[in-house]
């Protein structure tokens, strides 16, 4: 799949806007996860570092999987900017 047909998927048809927008995305993203795992790093006993990073990790994961299904009956009901609403209650 070319890259126009994946930017074209994601409904912006110019390459800049697309990057604009999700550029700082993937920056915040490659940010955190560094972030937390020195955060946990500080806190937890170096015997168990390996262990407080996997489940955040899969805290994470899980949390990531769960929001559609906790929001789309608001989506169906009420439109996708109330199911953005409800993500960020949540949070």
């Amino acid at each position: 799949m070319s890259s126009t047909a994946v930017v074209s998927l994601a409904g912006f048809e110019n390459v800049a806007v697309f990057v604009e927008i999700f550029a700082p995305i993937g920056a915040v993203q490659g940010a955190v996860f560094p972030v937390d795992s020195m955060l946990i790093a500080e806190h937890v006993q170096p015997s168990r570092n390996v262990l407080a990073n996997s489940i955040y990790a899969t805290a994470v994961d899980v949390g990531q999987g769960m929001a559609p299904l906790a929001t789309q009956g608001v989506i169906v009901q009420y439109g996708i900017e109330y199911g953005f609403v409800v993500s960020a209650a949540v949070c």
